[in-house]
């Protein structure tokens, strides 16, 4: 098991896209049984745009902020209380 410190974000992902054509994950397949996992590691607020710009064209998953593995089950702990935004909604994430 993987961990990781100072991230921005965690994505896991069985299809390619967000909404309004953001790829977050362009390799994903909701057919293959496996879940696309994503690690956004912390980056400058100068690169901000440059990310952005990845996600609308199908690279955010290489750039080198972020982690990418693949995973059948996942499991996430933080290391305090606070919200988590799950198919855009937020809930409390206690663990």
């Amino acid at each position: 098991m993987e961990e990781f410190t100072d991230i921005v974000g965690v994505a896991i992902a069985n299809g390619t896209q967000w909404g309004y054509n953001a790829t977050i994950s362009a390799n994903s397949s909701l057919t293959d049984g496996w879940l696309e996992v994503l690690v956004v590691k912390r980056f400058p607020i100068f690169k901000a745009g440059l990310m952005v710009g990845k996600l609308f064209s199908r690279r955010f998953q290489d750039s080198r902020y972020v982690s990418r593995f693949q995973a059948r089950r996942v499991l996430l702990e933080r290391g305090s209380p606070g919200p988590a935004q799950i198919l855009g909604r937020l809930h409390p994430f206690t663990r």
